[in-house]
């Protein structure tokens, strides 16, 4: 028996109906795909985001904290020291900072390591008056110019001096000491110790973390003295190791100065820079650096700080202030 005309209408209209349903929920499914994918984008920025800051934080509370007491350094009683020493790792953040087509090839001196220095579009000093900004570096490579320490290996630079003790005893001095290390189980913390000799026993040892998951620690010195490596031109600059024991008359002094004149046994500034993990994820979950074969998300804060105590001696007003 043969359907009637509205039998066969209803069917096709219930046909169209499961078709229309199924491909809405395909749209469907495709919308929430979207907006799931969209939503997931929003929160791994938002996670950057986050990282980013706590990282900005992070690294200039550690430069602050350093630089702060580098600032106050002043050798008032005898057998007071301060050394520096250099200590550049093999690897760095993976990442060609200067877009020159290599990774991690300087190492943080304030020297143009990999030779990609151009006088003309790099050399950046301000014209102030008649006068040229830092005109003891116009046309010569030095920090603050472009591709001058962009794209850096990580340090692990150690400081350390003998300043007399907080805790008043005749003749006890103590020890502060920076440097990155372990703290309770966690490593990449900088780190802040100091201990106290009374005589030759019961030293008192207090180690104080400072910032969590440092990358590098870097540390230059601004020598003023006639071993500086742009003495010849009878300017300082930036060294990156120091022991002020070492540095004795007559053959260092002050530049400029007749010979005989007792050097300058602390720098004159110092540059403290750090950088910390920017990562979302902690270190302790990611693999080392130095193994890492992907970019490393990174921040680094610099800063220069004046020693006070070089500054306002009168060598320096005599033989290394300008005129």
């Amino acid at each position: 028996m043969k359907a009637s005309a509205p039998d066969i209408t209803r069917r096709r209209r219930r046909a169209a109906t499961l078709v229309e349903l199924l491909t809405a929920l395909a749209v469907s499914m495709i919308l929430v795909a979207a907006m799931a994918a969209a939503f997931i984008q929003i929160i791994r920025a938002s996670d950057e985001a986050q990282a980013q800051v706590r990282a900005s934080n992070s690294a200039r509370l550690a430069v602050d904290a350093v630089s702060t007491e580098l600032a106050t350094l002043n050798f008032t009683t005898p057998g007071q020291e301060f050394f520096l020493i250099d200590r550049p790792l093999t690897y760095g953040d993976n990442i060609d900072n200067d877009t020159d087509t290599r990774t991690d090839e300087e190492i943080f001196n304030g020297l143009d390591d990999d030779t990609d220095w151009d006088v003309i579009n790099d050399d950046r000093h301000a014209t102030i008056g008649t006068r040229r900004e830092r005109n003891y570096g116009v046309g010569i490579a030095d920090y603050g110019d472009g591709h001058v320490d962009e794209d850096c290996l990580f340090s692990a630079d150690e400081i350390s001096w003998l300043t007399p003790a907080s805790i008043s005893a005749s003749g006890t001095l103590e020890r502060i000491h920076y440097g990155i290390g372990t703290f309770e189980g966690e490593s990449n913390v900088l780190l802040r110790t100091s201990t106290v000799n009374y005589g030759t026993i019961n030293a008192i040892e207090t180690v104080e973390p400072i910032v969590f998951e440092v990358l590098s620690f870097d540390v230059l010195a601004w020598n003023s003295n006639s071993d500086s490596p742009l003495a010849a031109s009878d300017s300082g600059y930036w060294v990156s190791s120091w022991l002020s024991s070492g540095i004795v008359a007559p053959t260092y002094r002050p530049l400029g100065a007749p010979a005989g004149t007792p050097p300058f046994e602390l720098p004159t500034s110092f540059l403290v820079s750090v950088v910390v993990s920017a990562e979302r994820s902690p270190l302790s979950d990611l693999p080392s650096p130095s193994l890492a074969s992907r970019p490393f998300r990174t921040l680094r804060a610099s800063t220069v700080v004046d020693v006070e105590s070089t500054l306002l001696d009168p060598r320096y007003t005599s033989f290394v202030r300008d005129p």
